[in-house]
């Protein structure tokens, strides 16, 4: 991946996925994370986006968070994202994206919900 964006995954129990993203979600790094998202769904898994390590996310980041969540639920699958930085919290404030899509303040609320 490009310096400018990068996706860590990590594997968890109880069928979890955590992808941590850093840099910046443009449209290429909007089809990777949503290219790896459905890569957790269609194994059976529910997924947690970390989303502090953005800096900047544009109209196709949103698309893609928006597609994912929409993925995961037609699947009977969890996803959640998390721990926005300032700029993306900004974003889903300002777009009203938290009455469409489950955003959770930390990680660990987004684990308990995905586990529950």
């Amino acid at each position: 991946m490009s310096r400018m964006f990068e996706i860590i995954r990590v594997d968890m129990r109880d069928r979890v996925v955590l992808l941590r993203l850093k840099g910046r979600i443009e449209q290429h790094a909007a089809h990777l994370l949503l290219e790896q998202g459905q890569v957790v769904a269609n194994q059976g898994r529910n997924l947690i986006v970390h989303l502090g390590g953005v800096r900047f996310m544009g109209s196709t980041g949103v698309a893609s968070l928006l597609a994912l969540a929409e993925y995961f639920e037609e699947r009977g699958r969890s996803v959640r994202f998390t721990d926005p930085s300032p700029c993306v919290s900004a974003l889903i404030d300002l777009l009203q994206l938290r009455d469409v899509v489950n955003v959770d303040a930390h990680s660990s609320e987004a684990l308990q919900a995905v586990r529950a």
